[in-house]
């Protein structure tokens, strides 16, 4: 009665257990996963969910929410790449895993700081010489290491919550950026890349369908 569980988004899900200790929260996460691994009938079949669960305690392994979620974050890297069910923050000592988490506080500052943009690549009919649509590439202009590619910090924010807000930031810019760009009367269509766990988030077609609204897109 005194635990609080959340859905953070899409299939990510935060408890907080404020009575309790590494060793309890080790049994309260392998309770959860023996539940979660009974099967499911679906329409007559049987059918199979998993999860990885990363433990973080305070104040051992941070001070604030923020520290502790990402402590958690990276200790549910280590525990879904090795097979591990469970695992907790201390037991982290390779330095990925460190390199990760500030990586994870990197992208979450970009995103406060608006330093994530887009270029567009024009996808061409080679026969008419009509450009069809442009594609939304993802870059990030990084303080200290200047231009980033996706491959610096997609996987990573999918990895996270982060990639919700970085989509629907990149989703605006997007918009923003064709209509500034854009006469009175001209269309072109945009290519966005999606995350998987956006579209697994039930409230995701009602935020773009609001964003599209915003900007008069369709």
């Amino acid at each position: 009665d005194v635990d609080t569980v959340a859905r953070l988004g899409g299939d990510e899900f935060a408890l907080l257990l404020p009575r309790t200790d590494a060793n309890g929260a080790i049994l309260a996460a392998r309770k959860i996963l023996l539940d979660l691994g009974r099967p499911l009938v679906v329409e007559g079949h049987q059918a199979f969910i998993g999860a990885s669960v990363g433990i973080a305690c305070f104040p051992d392994h941070g001070a604030n929410p923020d520290a502790l979620l990402q402590r958690a974050d990276v200790a549910m890297y280590v525990a879904k790449s090795g097979g591990l069910g469970c695992a907790v923050y201390a037991a982290v000592r390779d330095g990925d895993a460190h390199h990760q988490l500030a990586r994870v506080t990197d992208i979450r500052d970009g995103i406060h700081r608006n330093e994530f943009f887009l270029d567009y690549q024009p996808v061409v009919n080679l026969q008419s010489g009509e450009t069809m649509y442009v594609e939304s590439l993802a870059r990030w202009n990084h303080p200290r290491e200047g231009r980033l590619m996706p491959d610096r910090f997609i996987e990573l924010a999918e990895r996270t919550w982060l990639i919700e807000p970085l989509t629907m930031i990149l989703l605006e810019r997007a918009l923003a950026d064709w209509q500034d760009r854009s006469a009175p009367g001209d269309a072109i269509a945009i290519a966005l890349n999606l995350s998987p766990k956006s579209l697994r988030d039930p409230d995701f077609p009602t935020r773009v369908a609001t964003a599209l609204d915003v900007h008069g897109a369709s």
